[in-house]
């Protein structure tokens, strides 16, 4: 009777929380959940997105081998990996604004002084450097972690706005870069895009980036909305790294991810050769990559709608078997109807871990050892770098890319069931120790 008495009562709370926000004002975090995109968009589009844009024009400027202009890619993403435990500190502790202001202003330099460059070793250096640090700073971790502070009902779907960021950046970047260089030559083109991160992300963090509700004077729009304990309970507090790499879940998350994480950055850089083993010719590849980047940020929006109200294990299990249907697609659907839908769902793929894996920190960290727990995951997601390089080694050596891709299939299942099989063991291990507590003498 207890119990169906308090049914009813969660029931007209809901009820009564959706009246009171169907006649309530604008939230002010969506002003700052479409910031986050604009400043991610901005800073990465221009910059990481375009790269492949500037090395060509540098190899051909400098006449020196491309090799020699990647080596700064190389070294940004190891920097960035290495700097994300710094920065998931200083976010834990509410400095979001005022690093994303220091990062935007260091992305501003770095452009300007990669426009009076007279040698391809002092680009590497800028790049390497300065621009690798600017663009962390005004990265995915710290409007992730905004997300997370500023949303509780709608978490996963602010999740989802603010990682297709980089999404609509990677889109918009190299058109506007490709436009710029053509038009007025390198040096100019890279002077306009400093100024564009300087017009467009400097002032828009200034006035209304803010680190949660608390910091802009407002109060969280939807925490009157009763939300079920067993999805809001925060397993684990943390107050440090050290707290962090001694919890069994944040290594549960490590196995679950990064493997996962590799398979698909082997197969979003290799796409380009797979189709191409696959007959299609070399204008026919672009519109396939469209697609994919397209369906990476529905997938994110799509995904970070239904987080909030389905177990996260059940994601990530529709997660991984879409993941084996986009390989089965290219393995076992011949022509340009496989190529179409493995690349679609690919980009789904790709789009659904990256909300999970925040709101999952969430879930077992709680909302304020987001960043750390971010920042402590993000040297491991350069392992994941070593995919692309391994799977074009398989093919260099089998001929084909089909070995690969049977292994990749037959993998992906197996792991993700072990992965599954572990957070089951972890949750019936967590039972019995508060079924020893509870039951200890007092």
């Amino acid at each position: 009777m207890q119990a169906k008495h308090s049914r009813r009562w969660q029931s007209s709370q809901r009820q009564k929380a959706r009246t009171n926000q169907r006649f309530a004002p604008w939230y002010f975090g969506w002003n700052v959940v479409a910031a986050c995109v604009l400043c991610l968009s901005v800073a990465y589009g221009l910059t990481i997105f375009s790269f492949t844009l500037w090395a060509t024009v540098w190899s051909k400027y400098f006449a020196c081998p491309s090799s020699e202009i990647m080596v700064a890619i190389s070294v940004l993403t190891l920097v960035q990996a290495l700097g994300s435990p710094l920065l998931g500190q200083a976010v834990s502790r509410g400095k979001t604004k005022a690093l994303m202001l220091i990062g935007g202003a260091i992305t501003v330099c770095a452009l300007a002084a990669s426009a009076l460059a007279s040698s391809p070793s002092s680009l590497v250096v800028v790049w390497s450097i300065p621009v690798a640090i600017g663009t962390l700073l005004v990265g995915p971790l710290p409007v992730q972690a905004m997300a997370v502070q500023w949303f509780q009902r709608r978490r996963g779907l602010a999740l989802g706005l603010v990682t297709a960021g980089t999404s609509v950046g990677g889109v918009l970047g190299p058109l506007i870069v490709s436009h710029l260089i053509s038009g007025f030559g390198w040096r100019v083109a890279i002077l306009v895009c400093a100024a564009l991160v300087a017009v467009l992300v400097l002032p828009t963090a200034l006035v209304v980036i803010a680190h949660s509700p608390e910091h802009k004077g407002v109060t969280m729009d939807d925490q009157i909305v009763v939300i079920r304990p067993e999805r809001t309970a925060v397993r684990t507090e943390v107050s440090g790294l050290a707290d962090v790499f001694a919890q069994r879940a944040f290594w549960l998350m490590i196995l679950s991810a990064i493997p996962m994480y590799c398979v698909l950055l082997a197969l979003q850089h290799n796409l380009g050769p797979i189709m191409s083993d696959q007959g299609l010719a070399q204008d026919r590849v672009a519109p396939f990559i469209s697609l994919f980047a397209l369906a990476s940020v529905i997938g994110k929006i799509g995904f970070g709608l239904i987080i909030d109200r389905t177990p996260l294990i059940v994601i990530y299990s529709a997660i991984n078997g879409i993941l084996g249907a986009a390989i089965a697609s290219l393995i076992f659907i011949p022509g340009e109807i496989g190529i179409a839908l493995s690349c679609g769902l690919l980009g789904a793929t790709i789009g659904g871990y990256l909300p999970l894996v925040p709101a999952a920190a969430v879930q077992l960290f709680g909302v304020r050892a987001l960043g750390l727990v971010l920042g402590a995951f993000g040297p491991f997601t350069a392992l994941a770098a070593i995919g692309p390089w391994l799977v074009a080694r398989v093919r260099e050596s089998s001929g084909s890319y089909e070995t690969c891709l049977f292994l990749v299939f037959a993998f992906i299942p197996t792991w993700a069931a072990l992965c599954i099989l572990a957070w089951g063991a972890d949750a019936a291990i967590r039972r019995t120790g508060d079924q020893s507590r509870e039951g200890a003498p007092k």
